[in-house]
């Protein structure tokens, strides 16, 4: 594989990994289950490209800056909930396109 082709597999992962946290955001990471699950987001962060340590971040960085009942609701998120999802995202070191 060519080095193209691997940053643009991993850009395309880490635009899976900013979906996964929109997602989650929406819908408390599953509509299956209520509630927010920071061990369940982290896996599918990991899965969508992250390491470990930058899904940990990722949480942690959520569970201090948003309430655990909004995260765990189902309502959309406004502006200011994506864009700050977004600051957490990349001060945990993702690079979001």
């Amino acid at each position: 594989m060519t080095r193209e082709g691997t940053a643009y597999a991993r850009s395309v992962r880490l635009a899976r990994a900013a979906l996964v946290l929109s997602v989650a955001v929406v819908v408390g990471a599953g509509c299956a289950q209520s509630g927010y699950d920071p061990n369940k987001l982290q896996r599918e962060l990991v899965r969508a490209g992250l390491t470990r340590s930058q899904a940990q971040c990722v949480t942690d960085g959520m569970q201090g800056t948003f309430d655990i009942n909004q995260l765990g609701s189902h309502s959309e998120p406004t502006q200011r909930e994506i864009d700050t999802t977004r600051t957490i995202v990349e001060g945990c070191g993702v690079r979001l396109p």
